[in-house]
C-alpha cells in the first residue's frame, strides 16, 4: 500500500493538554468545505483546496467530523494518560463500546491496538462516530481504526 504523502498539520503539544482539537487529513480533492460549513466557531475555513484549523479557536465538538463525507476530519485529545481519537465511519463498522480495535495510520497500516470507549450511529444511517483510547505514542499517527 503506497504511504500517504501529504504533510499532515498538528496542533502544538500545549493545545494537546487542553484537551479535544480538529484534525484534517482532507487531500484537497474538490471544494466541499463541509468541515468548514458545520463548524460554528470559525475553527475551521477552507481557503483553497485545503482545510485549515485555527487549532485555539477549536472547542473540540466534533461537528467538522460528523460533516466530513469523506472522514478526513479527526479529534485528537492528549490531556489524558491515553491518547484519545474521534472519527467517523461507515455504520457496518461501528464497534461496541469496550471493544478491542486496531489503529491505523492514514495509509491504512495497522500500528497498534486501542479500545472503543463510545460509539454511536449519525442520523443519516449510514454513519457513526467512534471515540477511541489508545496508547500515547501514537497520538499524531493514528488515523482510523478496524475492527
Amino acid at each position: 500500500m503506497e504511504e500517504f504523502k501529504q504533510e499532515i498539520a498538528f496542533p502544538s503539544d500545549e493545545r494537546l493538554l487542553r484537551g479535544r482539537v480538529a484534525v484534517t487529513v482532507c487531500p484537497g480533492q474538490d471544494e466541499c468545505g463541509a468541515c468548514a460549513a458545520a463548524c460554528g466557531f470559525g475553527a475551521l475555513t477552507k481557503p483553497g483546496r485545503f482545510p485549515t484549523v485555527a487549532y485555539d479557536l477549536c472547542i473540540g465538538c466534533g461537528a467538522c467530523v460528523k460533516a466530513c463525507p469523506r472522514a478526513n476530519m479527526r479529534l485528537v485529545d492528549g490531556s489524558r494518560d491515553e491518547a484519545e481519537l474521534t472519527v467517523k465511519c461507515r455504520l457496518a463498522d461501528l464497534p461496541e463500546e469496550g471493544e478491542a480495535v486496531r489503529m491505523l495510520n492514514v495509509s491504512g497500516l495497522e500500528l497498534g491496538e486501542g479500545r472503543t470507549v463510545q460509539a454511536y450511529p449519525l442520523p443519516d444511517g449510514r454513519h457513526g462516530v467512534v471515540r477511541v483510547r489508545t496508547e500515547r505514542t501514537l497520538l499524531k499517527s493514528a488515523a482510523a481504526f478496524r475492527k
